[in-house]
């Protein structure tokens, strides 16, 4: 995200943790990011947190997952050079020939070791080296990249086409021109850009909450990374360490992970990953550190992340110097409201 700087982050979704799956350790829940849908189902029973990202009294929507929750077609989006989507229509089939007015997409799909099996098509629009590509399976596809062939390919991982006899977008269709490829949400969750899955809600309405949680995760204790919000707005996120004895870490079970987050001021909790997943980074000294002590003795790769940004402010500085002062004068190029205080560190 250019012009924004993590100030910190906890970790994201469960994930994949025994490498299984086409892309290995991909989250468990959905994964929408700056509008990327990249992920649009839930590889378990999830639920979905979308972060609005506005100034709404709460900063975050929670959704009940539900079968088939996006559209049965891809969208395919063309954009221009400043990178504007100046065309979209949908994708009516997936690796068969279109019809008359049609569109359709062509991918590999992956065999039961993981494989891509790859696929011939013909008279084709190809990426042959998308910038993002991931074919979870047939009806979950998302691929972006540049036109770089006009013809017929045999294509493999992280490549994708479009045969089209849909004359309008044969017209934005070139060599060079950025395409995008990817299933979307029905209903409100398609007006989210920002979505990860979650899996528990303990606290609901100011009170403890058991009512869609498995009582493994409700009756141990262990590392929680939890998410909430108070009446105020107020964005909570926590990470309890656990699995620790020796150093009176033991973590959290469901009853304990509402009243930290009640005791924090939230009316609404939830929990993401926890054990060897929970992880908190904080900006210090110019780098992201890890202020807690995660259960597997270091950092773990997790699928995803929440991550709290700011802008990061554009300035122009002028010195004039003298043998005995110096005068700075520094403007803020971009009008940044959001700002209480700006620092400006010098040498």
């Amino acid at each position: 995200h250019p012009g924004y700087k993590v100030v910190a982050g906890i970790n994201g979704d469960f994930f994949d943790i025994n490498a299984t799956s086409n892309y290995p350790h991909t989250i468990s829940g959905v994964w929408v990011s700056d509008g990327e849908v990249y992920k649009p189902y839930a590889s378990q029973v999830h639920n979905n947190i979308a972060f609005n990202n506005d100034d709404s009294d709460y900063p975050y929507t929670v959704y009940t997952n539900e079968e088939d929750i996006y559209g049965p077609n891809p969208v395919l989006s063309v954009y221009d050079e400043e990178g504007n989507i100046v065309y979209e229509t949908t994708v009516n089939k997936v690796n068969n020939a279109p019809l008359a007015g049609e569109v359709s997409l062509y991918f590999g799909l992956y065999d039961e070791e993981h494989a891509c099996k790859g696929i011939d098509v013909e008279n084709a629009y190809i990426v042959t080296d998308a910038y993002k590509s991931v074919a979870f399976k047939a009806n979950s596809f998302y691929g972006k990249g540049e036109i770089t062939e006009i013809g017929n390919a045999h294509l493999g991982a992280n490549q994708f086409a479009i045969k089209s006899t849909n004359t309008i977008l044969n017209e934005y269709l070139k060599k060079g021109v950025t395409i995008r490829v990817q299933y979307e949400f029905q209903g409100a969750l398609g007006e989210e850009t920002e979505v990860s899955g979650y899996v528990t809600t303990f606290l609901k309405d100011g009170q403890f909450y058991s009512g869609e949680t498995r009582a493994e995760y409700m009756d141990y204790r262990y590392p929680r990374t939890l998410i909430g919000y108070g009446s105020d707005g107020r964005l909570v996120m926590t990470a309890t360490d656990g699995r620790q004895p020796g150093i009176g870490f033991y973590g959290l079970n469901g009853v304990e992970s509402a009243a930290q987050m009640s005791f924090y001021g939230c009316e609404h909790a939830i929990s993401l990953d926890g054990g060897g997943s929970t992880t908190m980074v904080i900006l210090k000294d110019g780098e992201l550190q890890s202020v807690n002590s995660p259960s597997d003795g270091g950092l773990r790769s997790d699928g995803n992340a929440i991550f709290i940004v700011v802008p990061v402010p554009e300035l122009e500085m002028n010195c004039e110097s003298t043998d005995t002062s110096i005068s700075v004068t520094l403007s803020i190029v971009n009008k940044i409201e959001e700002y209480k205080a700006l620092y400006i560190e010098v040498n």
